[in-house]
């Protein structure tokens, strides 16, 4: 009987070697039928027995011999997968033709993704990497790293100190308290101008936290004594403290506020009656006058 890959056994096949064979054969290629090719025309180098589909005339030839190809082709057999195994394509028989049904190369996006810090590139790897990569970027965890040639603010900073003895007439018009000479200030965020009366404020900076203490020691007449923090000559914050006692320290706690470059942080005080005597910097009134100006971001 003819034996084909839909009919390999039958209810007369003989169970001896040679159909064995054929029974072994049919069923291998009852699952798929490998092909040297799918092209217009036959390959130029083969092996007995190889097979290839031509696309023009939509059969399949079998190889007689090496380098020889069959001059008839058959129809493909339908239910078949023929595997084109030079790309891992499997082809099927639609009855027309010849068609894919999977496999084959599969095309892959292979980007580069570039790590960089601060515009400057770290390390670079690729969508498509055959292996895992760790790129690791160092940041400051004290500030012993920092390299502070941008004189950028190591940590938060605070200007602070006793203020020289001033007198403050008694009107209603605010002065400026003078702050001591000696306050240090660091890199281009905070200094002092030249009136040693404000602080500026640097590039870098867009909040601080300000308040300000000052001892006063002769009250002069009665009257209100009001502790201004302004900005640019603008209040933002004060304190008013209706005096009628030498000896007493007037405050404005810590606040927030934002600020931009070149703008002026002063400590303003207004007394409404007498002379008074403010920021004595005696052994005993060591640390108790100051305007602070804290960096917070």
């Amino acid at each position: 009987m003819a034996y084909s890959p839909q009919v390999w056994i039958n209810d007369e096949t003989d169970v001896d070697e040679e159909h064995m064979m054929h029974i072994e054969e049919g069923i291998k290629n009852s699952y798929n039928i490998p092909l040297l090719a799918v092209s217009a025309s036959s390959p130029s180098e083969c092996d007995e027995d190889d097979k290839y589909y031509n696309t023009i005339t939509k059969k399949i030839y079998v190889a007689t011999g090496t380098n020889t190809w069959s001059a008839e082709g058959t129809t493909p057999l339908k239910d078949i997968l023929y595997i084109l195994f030079s790309n891992n394509t499997a082809y099927a028989w639609n009855g027309e033709d010849l068609v894919s049904v999977g496999g084959g190369s599969i095309n892959v996006n292979n980007s580069t993704i570039t790590i960089k810090k601060n515009n400057v590139t770290v390390d670079s790897f690729t969508t498509n990497a055959s292996s895992d990569k760790s790129i690791n970027i160092q940041v400051p965890e004290k500030t012993s790293d920092l390299n502070n040639d941008k004189n950028f603010m190591v940590s938060d900073f605070m200007v602070a100190g006793n203020s020289t003895q001033q007198t403050v007439s008694g009107n209603n018009t605010p002065q400026k308290y003078n702050l001591n000479t000696n306050i240090a200030s660091s890199g281009n965020k905070l200094t002092f101008n030249s009136s040693n009366c404000s602080i500026d404020i640097g590039t870098g900076v867009s909040y601080v936290e300000v308040s300000a203490q000052v001892y006063m020691m002769a009250k002069g007449s009665n009257g209100s004594k009001i502790l201004t923090i302004c900005k640019n000559d603008v209040q933002i914050v004060r304190c008013t403290m209706p005096t009628y006692y030498d000896n007493q320290t007037i405050s404005i706690p810590s606040t927030i506020i934002p600020v931009q470059q070149n703008d002026k942080i002063t400590l303003y005080i207004k007394n409404s009656a007498g002379n008074a005597t403010f920021g004595d910097n005696t052994s005993s009134q060591q640390g108790i006058n100051f305007l602070t100006v804290k960096v917070i971001k």
